[in-house]
């Protein structure tokens, strides 16, 4: 299926939108589900990944990982050996499941 970005929107196929609160930065296909990050804003979002079906339901946002004082959203999503791969600014790689937004594992990079 086709996929669009247009600022805080992606269009799946030739009619289906999908919105959100702040632009957005990459989707993965997954076959099934697409993956996307937003761009954290103003507000340092930092669940700032969700996961959504081809009919454009929301299925999950990432779950929390740090306490609600650290400000570290995601910058960067990955597909590896088909696994959901997310990096943060405090420099940890976290890997998502794509069934339900839990981290599966965090490993410190820098």
């Amino acid at each position: 299926m086709n996929c669009e970005v247009n600022g805080k929107e992606i269009v799946l196929g030739s009619n289906i939108r999908v919105s959100f609160p702040f632009e957005v930065k990459k989707v993965i296909n997954f076959d099934e589900v697409f993956v996307c990050l937003l761009e954290p804003g103003e507000e340092n979002m930092n669940e700032n990944i969700f996961c959504f079906s081809q009919d454009g339901r929301i299925l999950w946002k990432i779950e929390k990982a740090l306490s609600s004082s650290e400000s570290s959203p995601y910058v960067n999503i990955r597909k590896q050996r088909g696994k959901l791969i997310a990096s943060n600014w405090s420099g940890f790689n976290v890997c998502v499941k794509l069934e339900d937004g839990k981290i599966a594992w965090r490993r410190f990079t820098k």
